[in-house]
């Protein structure tokens, strides 16, 4: 077998390539029905956990519209600590203006030299940023907002605030993805398909070891050796895209994508919307986060999402898009079908995982629970190489990297446009209900 070379965080390490499908007569890949995404494991987190104990030693009575409300005042509270910090710790971007970042042609000369820069900056060994901040525009009047990075932050009187989601926050999140995932499935990577995930399209799964101890000098050292792992899991994609032109039917009216639509089937439907419930947190957070520091393109994606939802019984969410990025390396891309921007959160149990901005020289410490609102329609962005940690007892989900991406795309945002609240769902483009699903 071949030598392979993997990156943790900066640092190069060698270990043994995993066998392909190949003539050659090596081993063939691992089966999607073997690899499937496991339920989680022991007991599940629940939403509302930190106001239920809060209700106990109150011993007043839990209710679910209480706990609504002592949610939205809990994340009020965090943003206005985030926003008190990060309005004194505004940095320029030297040299960088929004609009010509529009105007730029992508080329492949422009993409080889965003892809150069950044294996310059994984080189160099880059010091990533921890602390949150928002980033602008290099112009003396008006200057826009490039970056929005939710991490962490310490007041003045040398208290450490997390400005992302928790940790309980994240356990119910990823469990309620995979959960979710293991009944819905997950579209993986073809080879030689989508360039942004390219690694994990040439090897499309995910091994990790499963320790039976919690040994502290064990896991601190710990490095998984792929040729050696204890379990074996599919990775890919998915898409609950209420408002959208399926590839290649631009010229059609918009649709629900495939995966939100749940296929063919009344159980994979009730699934699906299941799990756009489930995402109901973090979609609360990121629209209180977006309406705060970026109001001007909160009031349009709002409008437009008011417009365009498919599913209506919740709408917490201000955008049209979720991405679930289900443990896939990330390389160097830009997302030019987005309207302007798109808000990442970051979870799970893994080791690297920085993201990376080369058109702006700047990389953010992307730990779980995160949260990054960023140009990526016009900003050039990579996660650096990670790795899964193991797998340890008491862990309820699988280990590796999950990102949540939430976007609206830009033509759909284009002619949601002065559209009224329902205007989708009621059926407000000729032909909707006819248009052949086709994803």
């Amino acid at each position: 077998m071949t030598q392979s070379k993997a990156a943790e965080g900066n640092v190069q390490q060698s270990f043994i390539a995993r066998p392909h499908n190949t003539r050659s007569g090596e081993a063939p890949l691992p089966s999607a029905k073997n690899t499937a995404i496991p339920r989680v494991q022991g007991t599940h987190t629940e939403r509302h956990a930190r106001f239920r104990r809060k209700c106990a030693q109150k011993r007043k009575n839990f209710t679910e519209t209480a706990a609504l409300a002592d949610e939205r005042k809990y994340f009020e509270a965090r943003i206005r600590h985030m926003k008190a910090y990060v309005e004194k710790h505004i940095q320029t971007c030297q040299g960088i203006r929004l609009e010509d970042l529009r105007s730029r042609q992508i080329t492949n000369a422009v993409k080889a030299q965003a892809k150069k820069h950044y294996d310059h900056m994984l080189a160099s060994a880059m010091k990533p940023h921890s602390m949150s901040g928002i980033w602008m525009e290099d112009v003396s009047d008006n200057p826009e907002w490039l970056v929005i990075y939710a991490g962490q932050h310490i007041d003045d009187n040398g208290k450490l605030f997390k400005d992302g989601f928790d940790k309980e926050e994240m356990a119910y999140m990823v469990e309620q993805t995979q959960d979710h995932l293991s009944l819905l499935g997950i579209k993986c990577p073809p080879l030689g398909g989508d360039k942004r995930h390219a690694d994990s399209a040439k090897y499309p799964f995910l091994d990790y070891d499963i320790l039976l101890t919690e040994d502290e000098d064990i896991t601190k050292v710990y490095v998984n050796p792929l040729d050696q792992a204890d379990a074996t899991e599919s990775i890919g994609l998915r898409h609950d895209i209420h408002c959208w032109h399926a590839q290649a039917h631009e010229a059609d009216n918009p649709v629900p994508s495939a995966d939100l639509r749940g296929k063919t089937t009344a159980e994979g439907a009730r699934v699906a919307r299941s799990y756009i419930m489930a995402t109901e947190l973090q979609c609360k957070y990121l629209d209180m986060m977006l309406k705060t520091f970026a109001p001007r393109e909160y009031e349009r994606l709002r409008r437009s999402a008011d417009a365009g939802r498919w599913y209506t019984e919740t709408e917490a969410a201000c955008t049209l898009g979720l991405a679930t990025v289900w443990k896939l390396q990330v390389g160097v891309h830009l997302d030019e079908d987005d309207w302007e921007l798109c808000m990442i959160v970051c979870g799970g149990n893994f080791y690297g995982g920085n993201l990376y901005l080369p058109d702006l020289n700047l990389c953010l410490t992307y730990n779980p629970g995160d949260i990054v609102i960023f140009r990526s329609t016009y900003l050039f962005h990579a996660i650096s190489p990670w790795k899964p940690g193991p797998m340890l007892p008491g862990h309820t989900c699988t280990p590796g990297r999950i990102s949540w991406v939430h976007f609206t795309h830009a033509d759909v945002q284009e002619k949601l446009e002065g559209k009224p609240p329902g205007f989708f769902l009621s059926g407000g483009w000729t032909g909707v209900g006819a248009t052949s699903f086709i994803n």
